[in-house]
């Protein structure tokens, strides 16, 4: 197989060089697919019965895997399904299912396989003793078994003050060992160090600071052209029922649309 198609996506073809019947499939690794194939007819185990007989009648030798054509995986099902039937694999070839998308429509089980599925799954259903998690029924001989060995068996004292532990840790209970403790610490005062202080709700100002912010308001130090204008937008506001933008923005409120980038900006 060329190198450069092994992790490729697409559609194949098993060919028993023998016989002319064909198998197909399709992957995302045409490598990693064919091995697969191998080690399930190898174990006996393929899920095609017809290429599974045949492969234990001619052997690994007579059957070679080639790449049929290159695709995008949302394509797979598409290419595949039109290769079965141009091929007419499933009457003609090793393919079980002339459907992509529902492999097992069509088909169903053997009564043997059937019962096989019943017993492993279900158990004897007559049978009398407590079911399983997946619903077996154990057998009299396996209870017993199980009764015997578990008759005169004490947990070791250690073992049950860990298992109980464990289970007051999951409802909160557990309490850190003082080491964790002052890992935990030394980790949150790092993370306080890197926050950026944010004043406190209800925190009041120093003098200088509201001093500075009463200038600042009232325009000290600005142009007459700039206070003017300041209190032309004062005035404005004020005739309308506004409030500055940082005033509403204190208190957690939308800015109105009416306030200009004009007034936003004093």
């Amino acid at each position: 197989m060329n190198k450069d198609l092994t992790k490729q996506t697409g559609v194949y073809l098993i060919r028993n060089v023998v016989n002319g019947k064909l198998y197909v499939g399709s992957t995302q690794n045409f490598k990693f697919r064919w091995q697969t194939h191998q080690s399930l007819l190898k174990r006996g185990k393929h899920h095609s019965w017809k290429l599974q007989k045949d492969f234990n009648f001619y052997g690994i030798d007579s059957f070679e895997f080639k790449p049929l054509l290159i695709c995008e995986i949302k394509d797979l099902e598409f290419f595949e399904q039109r290769t079965i039937e141009k091929f007419n694999v499933v009457s003609d070839g090793y393919n079980v299912s002339d459907c992509v998308e529902a492999p097992f429509r069509g088909r169903e089980h053997s009564d043997e396989t059937k019962r096989q599925i019943a017993e492993a799954g279900l158990g004897n259903q007559n049978a009398k003793g407590s079911k399983s998690r997946i619903g077996q029924v154990n057998s009299e001989e396996h209870r017993q078994k199980i009764s015997k060995a578990q008759k005169g068996c004490k947990r070791d004292p250690e073992l049950v003050k860990r298992s109980a532990d464990k289970l007051r840790g999951r409802v909160g209970e557990q309490h850190h060992t003082e080491k964790t403790k002052t890992k935990l610490s030394e980790i949150q005062k790092v993370i306080q160090s890197k926050r950026v202080k944010q004043p406190a709700a209800g925190m009041h100002h120093s003098e200088e600071t509201r001093l500075e912010m009463s200038r600042k308001r009232k325009g000290v130090g600005k142009s007459e052209e700039a206070r003017a204008n300041m209190i032309k937008s004062w005035e404005k506001r004020k005739a309308t029922g506004l409030h500055t933008r940082r005033w509403y923005l204190f208190r957690g409120l939308e800015v109105p649309v009416e306030l200009s980038t004009e007034l936003d900006n004093q």
